[in-house]
Formats: C-alpha cells, structure tokens, sequence
C-alpha cells in the first residue's frame, strides 16, 4: 500500500501546476477572443468517441503539456495524410482533445489556390475522425495544404479563436 502512495505521489505534484497554467491560459483567452458566430454547426458523423487509437499513457501526458504551452486549445491532425487514390478515404487523424472545451471544426486548404478541398463537421471533445475523404477528388501528387481548426462554444456556437497546422497531401494514385 505504501508503495503505491509514493509510486503516484510523483503524479499529483505536477497534476496542480498544470491545472493552475490551463485555467490562466483558459480566462486569457476567453478574454482575448474573437466574437464571431456561425451560421451553425453540423456534428461530423464520421467523429469517433475518444482519442486517437494507440496512443501510450506518455504520449497522452505529453499532449496535456503542450496544451499547457500552447495556453489555448490543442489541435491534432496527421500532417502527412496518405490518400490511396484522389477519391478514397486517407488516414487524416484529426482528433478533438478530451482536454479541449470547444467544438473543433476542421477546414484543409491548398497552399498554391486556396482551394478547399475539406471540412469536418464540428468534433465534441474527446472525439475524432481517424479516416475521412476529401471534398474534392485530386490527381495523383503531394499537395502542400493548410489545416485551420476554428474553435467554437458548445452552448452557443460562437467562434472563440483558430489554430493552424502546415500539412502535406499524399495522393498515391
């Protein structure tokens, strides 16, 4: 029993850091947001309930400490995605942190013509959509793309800040 208590004892002393940093980052944003709102969201139908399969209980700690970094909210996505034709689902793994408090919705965009060649449907915290197809069949070829996650208020749908992840493409046939 003893050992216990000292094997998590380790656990709890940075458990209250991170909650304090996650709040400070938490009002400062909600105080520095934009006050935007959508039209409306549709809930992404292909979002699956929890984090990306696979992931180690470090991994997860890892991503808990670069929230903290960040001060906002943690985007998440396969920044190399592998399309096996222009047409089929690839491996996008786009995930919405348990740690979040926003619905996420994500919009992929080509670098070179600012084409959109995808949008989610808004993600719930704690979901994620391992594999998903494009809008928009491409041709075979490696496409530099943006990710823009935009962060919304469950309540009330208002848009509170937006993130971006510089991404790659992969159309394999």
């Amino acid at each position: 029993m003893e050992e216990k208590t000292k094997k998590h004892g380790g656990a709890v002393k940075w458990v209250f850091p991170v909650v304090i940093l996650i709040l400070v980052g938490v009002i400062a944003w909600l105080l520095l947001r934009p006050q935007e709102q959508p039209a409306g969201l549709t809930r992404a139908a292909d979002a699956q309930l929890g984090q990306l399969e696979g992931k180690t209980e470090e991994q997860i700690v890892e991503e808990l400490n670069r929230i903290v970094e960040e001060g906002m909210f943690n985007i998440s996505i396969n920044t190399q995605p592998e399309f096996p034709d222009g047409s089929s689902p690839g491996n996008l793994c786009i995930e919405n942190s348990p740690a979040n408090h926003y619905l996420m919705v994500v919009e992929i965009t080509l670098n070179d013509t600012g084409e959109q060649v995808y949008t989610s449907g808004a993600l719930e915290p704690n979901y994620h959509i391992q594999e998903a197809k494009l809008d928009r069949a491409l041709a075979k070829g490696t496409y530099p793309a943006t990710a823009t996650f935009y962060a919304y208020t469950a309540d009330t749908q208002e848009l509170v800040g937006t993130a971006g992840a510089e991404m790659q493409l992969i159309i394999q046939n």
